[in-house]
């Protein structure tokens, strides 16, 4: 299958997916607590979405493939580990919970170390986004750009870990300095989102902390495509956890200098 038809079939499970989220998104008996401890949540939406997604790429594609799934951990399928699906049916699960519409189903293919594209879907808005991997990013059909506000006039969309960290007073000043600096900084609760609407000139920036790497590789690849400014560091050997710095190339230089300390 060439990467034109892989990207289809993405759109196609990120499609799926978000119907399902839409189905269950007035059942509050769905939801479960993991652990008070961190706040992490799941639900069974979240199980049930992400085994739709793999049904439709082992129905759809006769490639043995690898998964790493949000849910469901890592799925070997292939014999080659150098391509695999970053799959994340559910990013944004706490704002889902409270009915807030900023949450998405996240699809990458990376490949030989690289991201190729990603698709990002949220059923609510119904508002796709891809990055084709000849003819650029897409919303809907319709070619999408980032913006280029120098840093006194960016709306920066930040997103921390949910687990209890030593660094976390730094970042919570970070938090403060940039919405000092900026015209605002946000957190929204879905980092796959912030890279979506990053992509689309919304936000002039995008900085994670320790977010998982499903979560936010569609995104990646996106603003890599777009021509962004990207400093990404992994935090653990599995290369699962991720932080990262998305900007423009106008304000990339002022955010990095602030906040390479940290990531």
């Amino acid at each position: 299958m060439n990467i034109e038809n892989k990207l289809i079939l993405a759109i196609k499970a990120s499609v799926k997916s978000g119907e399902i989220l839409l189905k269950n998104y007035s059942d509050e008996k769905q939801f479960k607590l993991k652990s008070k401890i961190n706040r992490d949540v799941y639900t069974r939406v979240d199980l049930e979405s992400e085994s739709e997604i793999i049904k439709i790429f082992n129905k759809n594609n006769k490639e043995k493939i690898n998964f790493l799934l949000e849910e469901n951990g890592y799925i070997k399928s292939g014999k080659s580990q150098k391509s695999i699906w970053l799959v994340d049916a559910l990013d944004g699960t706490v704002n889902y919970i409270h009915k807030i519409p900023f949450f998405c189903t996240s699809i990458a293919l990376k490949d030989k170390s690289v991201l190729q594209f990603g698709v990002i879907f949220n059923p609510l808005s119904n508002e796709l986004y891809y990055s084709h991997p000849k003819n650029g990013v897409f919303k809907n059909s319709n070619r999408i750009k980032i913006d280029d506000c120098p840093l006194s006039k960016s709306l920066v969309a930040i997103s921390f870990s949910s687990k209890i960290k030593k660094k976390k007073d730094e970042e919570l000043q970070l938090f403060k300095k940039i919405n000092t600096l900026s015209q605002g900084a946000l957190r929204t609760g879905s980092a796959g989102m912030n890279l979506a609407y990053f992509s689309e000139g919304k936000f002039s920036a995008c900085l994670g902390f320790e977010n998982k790497i499903w979560d936010v590789a569609a995104g990646l690849a996106m603003a890599k495509k777009n021509g962004a400014e990207i400093f990404y560091k992994y935090k653990n050997n599995k290369k699962t956890i991720i932080s990262f710095l998305v900007a423009n190339k106008n304000n990339f230089k002022d955010l990095y200098s602030i906040c390479k300390k940290i990531i």
